[in-house]
């Protein structure tokens, strides 16, 4: 199983989120949080998790006759090398897992307005160069880091933010009028 697989299955893929949120976590926390994985399923879902080295145990202690472990994100990124050789199929099948994650989310919101401070989701199309492309990935993902290591201080919410970036088919370009 590639790490993209892995990766991009809708409950590993929230696994990895509470991790990640929490900065480090026991498996008994995740199934806190997590409450509607049955524990059976979380574990068996970290355990592959472990396996493809996207978390990594930090810390150990023994708790009522067992050993629980602390797990940090130790890889979550997937990189070219990681998709390297995948069908269509593939994409489309990590794709929907992506997908299903995030109506997952807004799923498991509680009734009520789902009109949330922040909530909303944007379409904008885009002339880049591939030059242009990388430059603007590479902004964005300093904006990210200056904030992702921030922890819950009593005002912070923790809020998601899912990007997708797909290529547009070549389509004629309309010219202007003189």
């Amino acid at each position: 199983m590639s790490r993209a697989d892995i990766l991009l299955h809708p409950i590993r893929l929230r696994i990895v989120q509470a991790v990640a949120a929490a900065g480090e976590a026991t498996t008994a926390a995740i199934a806190e949080t997590l409450a509607d994985v049955p524990p059976a399923t979380l574990y068996r879902h970290v355990g592959k998790l472990l396996e493809a080295d996207v978390l990594q145990v930090v810390g150990s202690r023994q708790a009522r006759g067992a050993t629980e472990r602390t797990l940090a994100v130790a890889r979550a990124r997937l990189g070219a090398d990681d998709l390297e050789g995948a069908s269509r199929e593939d994409h489309e099948r990590w794709f929907l897992g992506f997908l299903l994650g995030l109506f997952g989310k807004l799923e498991r919101q509680p009734d009520g307005p789902v009109v949330l401070e922040g909530f909303g989701y944007h379409t904008h199309q885009l002339w880049l160069t591939d030059d242009e492309l990388t430059a603007m990935a590479s902004e964005l993902r300093e904006v990210i880091d200056r904030h992702i290591a921030n922890r819950p201080d009593g005002e912070r919410r923790l809020r998601s933010l899912s990007t997708v970036l797909l290529p547009e088919p070549d389509v004629p370009v309309v010219p202007e009028d003189p």
